[in-house]
């Protein structure tokens, strides 16, 4: 194996590249130039609070730990705190610990004497929350010797959460009046939800400038994939597409696909990457992602789980129309799962398309290689099932009245209850099973057809049975009723469930025979 770019020819050079970590080494730290430019220019137009967002593992915390690095920095200081932890905690504790915060990085900062900036104790901020601004600010102020202060917040919607109990409903209020009233005091704060989400962040810092921090461009994902690896590693041009293709510029993961690919290089010692080897790697770049992919799936609610499946599952069936091959709308996509539509499946697709996960027509994932993960790890006709979870509160004590009523016999009773289940919720897919069997069993066989082929959809080996038992009753009794013609469909149904059906056949040559027989009397 040839290895052309091994540095000072060690066979085992480490990993460059960086999976779900912070990075705050400033040298392997790529692109978001534009991102900087607009937060160095707010800030010197004396803006007081800069709002960033962007989806989950786009970067977020690592665009904060780069902003003192990256911003001019002879007008601030920069200090960095993250309220993760604080959606349950008093205001006093938050104060508090923010205060030690900005004593600790101010005193690395400036050379001081560990005890040069003693900030409030939380008892004494309890009793008086002010002291943060009369007495503490004013010894920062004196420290900063007129450079301005800029905390940088991350996790700052943790604190919309609900919870009567944390510093959220008067912290934001707070830090509105210390940013008006100390004319030296900035605040960067990173959201992981669009501002339009988030009503009391929108009440209070509505007006501030708000920047998106979204996917990197062709060129940046560029100089991430090759520079991290400089001397190292030679990527073929071929491999650079197949990478920003499967990633589409999302730095998570790109630097998971490089991170994979950098491992089975140094493990062949083969140091040259062509478009194939990012093929053969996908899968396992997929496995090195889990932990991030299983964040950003625990985050979605069951009904954005559900759409987010369907688009990856509709993007593999293009649909012709007018001669163009298109994507289904996962909407309608669903239906062919026996999927009703409902509100919160409609508000899904628009919440996934807002929140970058999908493109503007709502028909692609708009990373390749999460649309992999989705096909593999979540595939659609497991994912509805969690449908029936919606709106249990209402559903179980009806749902179990119908069952009550069912094993005593009452089934017309029954039917009437299951019936309510799926006005509440009609992708209940267990409530309709038991409502199909009720429905054959009290003889109605076109209902019972209509309600198993829907269960069937996803229900496959629990539906199979009753579908095959009520296609072939309806058959009988159309053609008792004479309805031929009609009478074929059931039947053809049941072949195509199961071809070797010898009823079916039996029944299909009956009725041909029948209309055969019709036929000829007609033409006498």
């Amino acid at each position: 194996m040839n290895s052309p770019g091994m540095v000072n020819n060690c066979p085992n050079p480490p990993n460059p590249y960086i999976i779900g970590s912070v990075i705050d080494d400033p040298d392997k730290f790529f692109g978001r130039e534009s991102l900087f430019r607009f937060i160095e220019d707010n800030l010197s137009n004396r803006e007081k609070v800069i709002l960033l967002h962007g989806q989950r593992r786009i970067g977020k915390s690592s665009v904060l730990e780069q902003i003192p690095h990256k911003v001019a920095k002879n007008q601030f200081v920069f200090v960095n705190f993250d309220l993760h932890s604080y959606s349950n905690k008093p205001l006093s504790r938050l104060l508090h610990d923010l205060a030690q915060e900005i004593s600790d990085q101010l005193v690395d900062h400036f050379y001081l004497a560990p005890d040069h900036l003693t900030p409030p104790s939380e008892h004494k901020l309890e009793s008086d929350k002010a002291i943060f601004f009369n007495q503490f600010l004013p010894k920062v102020d004196r420290v900063l010797k007129g450079k301005n202060l800029v905390l940088l917040l991350d996790e700052f919607d943790v604190l919309t959460n609900h919870n009567p109990q944390s510093a959220k409903p008067i912290f934001f209020s707070y830090l509105a009046d210390l940013i008006k009233q100390h004319k030296q005091l900035f605040v960067i704060a990173v959201v992981g939800r669009n501002l339009n989400d988030l009503p009391i962040l929108l009440n209070v810092f509505g007006r501030s400038p708000y920047q998106e921090i979204g996917f990197l461009n062709d060129v940046s994902t560029r100089v991430l994939i090759t520079r991290s690896a400089q001397g190292v590693l030679i990527y073929e041009p071929n491999a650079i597409k197949a990478i920003y293709h499967l990633s589409a510029g999302h730095p998570y993961f790109t630097q998971v696909l490089c991170f994979t690919l950098f491992s089975e290089a140094r493990e062949n010692q083969n140091w040259r990457i062509s478009g194939l080897d990012v093929e053969l790697i996908v899968n396992q770049a997929i496995e090195n992602a889990q932990g991030g992919l299983a964040w950003l799936w625990d985050g979605l609610p069951i009904p954005e789980r559900v759409v987010f499946s369907a688009v990856a599952e509709a993007q593999k069936i293009p649909i012709s129309q007018q001669h163009q091959r298109v994507l289904e709308h996962p909407l309608s996509f669903l239906k062919r799962y026996g999927v009703i539509q409902t509100k919160s499946l409609y508000q899904a697709a628009k919440r996934l398309k807002e929140k970058g996960f999908i493109d503007d027509t709502e028909c692609r994932v708009k990373v390749p290689l999460v649309r992999r993960w989705l096909v593999q790890y979540h595939p659609l006709r497991q994912e509805i099932l969690a449908l029936e979870t919606l709106d249990q509160k209402q559903t179980d004590p009806i749902y179990q009245s119908a069952n009550r009523r069912y094993q005593q016999g009452q089934i017309q009773t029954a039917l009437v209850l299951y019936e309510e289940v799926l006005q509440v919720n009609p992708n209940y897919f267990t409530a309709l099973l038991a409502l199909a069997q009720g429905y054959l069993q009290v003889k109605n066989f076109r209902k019972a057809v209509e309600l198993y082929r829907r269960a069937y959809q996803v229900k496959q080996v629990q539906s199979k049975e009753g579908l095959l038992r009520s296609l072939l009753n309806y058959g009988d009794e159309l053609i008792e009723q004479q309805a031929f013609t009609t009478a074929k469909k059931p039947f053809q149904q049941v072949l195509k469930l199961e071809p070797d059906d010898r009823l079916a056949r039996q029944k299909l040559e009956h009725i041909d025979a029948q209309i055969a027989q019709i036929e000829a009397l007609t033409n006498k």
